[in-house]
């Protein structure tokens, strides 16, 4: 499956090499970190929000193991 991917992607970036044109442009560390702030921020908002729903699954998790059982944390897992 990797060498048919790889023979895939070697075969059209053969076909398609006319057709890339690249146009390099030096850019300043400053003008690079002013244009990806927000792409930053929003990286971190995602990676926050990811914790903080983890969390609150680990916690529902313990709470249910505590109150009921191992077998109604695997039900209210399998029903999510």
């Amino acid at each position: 499956m990797i060498l048919v991917a790889a023979a895939t992607l070697s075969i059209n970036l053969w076909l398609s090499r006319d057709n890339l044109n690249y146009n390099y442009t030096e850019l300043k560390n400053s003008k690079f970190l002013a244009n990806s702030k927000r792409m930053m921020a929003l990286g971190a908002i995602l990676m926050i929000a990811t914790i903080l729903g983890n969390l609150v699954s680990y916690v529902l998790n313990i709470y249910i193991t505590k109150n009921g059982g191992l077998d109604d944390v695997g039900f209210f897992s399998r029903g999510q």
